[in-house]
């Protein structure tokens, strides 16, 4: 678990050992000719520039992995930067994806009921749709909430699924509370959506 974000690092932070989520990465070189990286590094609460001067040999990095560093904070042109002393990339299993994900101002747990509730609204007209799309939420809600960043690109799919379906039955009245459920699941997992995209 993550003690130090982001948007608590300042200048006179010092010295610290912290995982963070490599966002762009490219590769410079100094006066001396000598390479550098510079990284940008992210959790959830937002992103800082880091420079890696003296690159480990065989170390290769790309932007979405998971990263722990060991740095010192300074400045650039006012701008609070890391300077890295170390950096060792992290598996699945060592980061907690909660650190690294934005925070919705409302549940998911909330946003999950309110999503079946608004699934049942559809009119007897359409039982075969409602059924369909109830079964399609009771079977991905877990995957939403546990699983690894794909799952979060069918939510995704199944959001702009059951607008589509439900304009083309003429539903649109009843589809708005299920897009605008699904969107707003979706759209504080869109990082991850993003990196797996990729």
């Amino acid at each position: 678990m993550k003690r130090i974000f982001v948007a608590e690092i300042v200048a006179s932070t010092g010295s610290f050992i912290e995982q963070f989520q490599v966002g762009e990465v490219e590769r410079r070189l100094k006066k001396d000719g000598q390479a550098y990286l510079s990284l940008t590094l992210k959790d959830r609460t937002g992103e800082i520039d880091g420079k890696l001067w003296d690159i480990p040999a065989g170390l290769t990095i790309a932007e979405g992995e998971f990263v722990k560093v060991e740095a010192e904070t300074g400045t650039y042109r006012d701008e609070v930067q890391l300077n890295i002393r170390r950096i060792r990339k992290l598996v699945r299993e060592e980061v907690q994806l909660e650190d690294f994900l934005p925070i919705s101002k409302r549940d998911r747990n909330e946003m999950l009921s309110e999503l079946r509730a608004a699934l049942g609204t559809i009119g007897d007209g359409h039982p075969g749709l409602r059924e369909a799309l109830l079964r399609m939420g009771e079977e991905l809600a877990p995957a939403l909430m546990n699983a690894p960043q794909p799952s979060r690109i069918i939510m995704l799919t199944l959001a702009v699924c059951s607008s589509t379906c439900s304009r083309s039955l003429g539903l649109q009245s009843e589809s708005a509370p299920i897009t605008r459920s699904w969107t707003a699941i979706c759209w504080s997992q869109r990082p991850f959506c993003m990196t797996s995209a990729r």
